[in-house]
């Protein structure tokens, strides 16, 4: 019963914060439950605090997201063209799929590339060289700032091209 009413006290407060969000909550359930964090919600856009960026607040979404020249066909093509399959990784057998995250910053370049899902270490800085050797993006905007946005891109090694592939895939 105590979760159902925190519950519904949580839905409530995060209602508050959506239809004002320049106001700043403080809430105490009882006194052997307190929740006593204030909530602030600047603007309607989220902020990804998992990177520890140390000039820009990173967004995980914005009103104008940043573009790859050319849009997201020239990225996928950008991808598939500069990474390479790792020799030792294909004659040994090696597939999978590896998860990078990075930082587009608000100068439009890209930044703090990490393997979120890893294949195996040399699959990895392969994608990681390709990452941080991308040219500059047109920057994310709010309210016609730039700001820097968090990205993550999966990316498929396979050993054969198979029917119906479609996003990022790099054969040997």
């Amino acid at each position: 019963m105590r979760l159902i009413v925190i519950t519904i006290i949580l839905f409530n407060l995060a209602g508050a914060c959506i239809t004002n969000p320049d106001k700043s909550v403080s809430l105490v359930v009882s006194d052997s439950i307190s929740l006593t964090d204030t909530v602030k919600a600047p603007d309607d856009f989220i902020i990804d605090t998992t990177y520890g960026h140390s000039n820009d607040t990173v967004y995980m979404f914005c009103e104008n997201m940043p573009e790859f020249p050319g849009g997201q066909d020239a990225f996928e093509s950008y991808l598939r063209k500069t990474i390479r399959y790792p020799k030792s990784a294909a004659n040994e057998g090696y597939e999978g799929r590896v998860i990078a995250r990075f930082v587009i910053s608000s100068e439009g370049k890209p930044e703090e590339v990490s393997i979120k899902r890893s294949v195996r270490k040399d699959m990895d800085d392969e994608c990681i060289r390709a990452l941080s050797g991308m040219p500059s993006w047109k920057s994310g905007t709010i309210n016609g700032k730039p700001v820097a946005v968090s990205f993550g891109v999966s990316i498929r090694f396979l050993h054969k091209r198979k029917d119906n592939l479609n996003g990022i895939y790099i054969l040997p």
